[in-house]
């Protein structure tokens, strides 16, 4: 009789312990998710902020090449004709 009551109080306490392990298990795990979210979050942010500040640059680069004014064919040619000219080596 006294081994039957020494045994339920024993496996009262493996229950405990399995129930306190699972309990690190899924407390660990759902860190390890939400961690992994959260990278994947910031992962997206810095690829979308670099997009949009290259965007920027480009938009910026090309302003400042394009003229302000529409050039023709016709413009150039008052100039006369190009020559080339030998460039002499000192």
């Amino acid at each position: 009789m006294c081994n039957e009551k020494q045994h339920i109080r024993n496996s009262g306490v493996a229950l405990v312990e399995v129930l306190v392990a699972l309990f690190f298990f899924v407390s660990t795990s759902v860190l390890v998710l939400d961690t992994y979210i959260q990278t994947k979050l910031l992962l997206i942010t810095i690829v979308e902020s670099k997009a949009q500040r290259q965007i920027q640059t480009n938009q910026k680069a090309l302003a400042s090449i394009t003229p302000l004014y529409e050039q023709h064919w016709d413009d150039i040619v008052l100039f006369g004709k190009l020559q080339v000219k030998p460039v002499s080596k000192l």
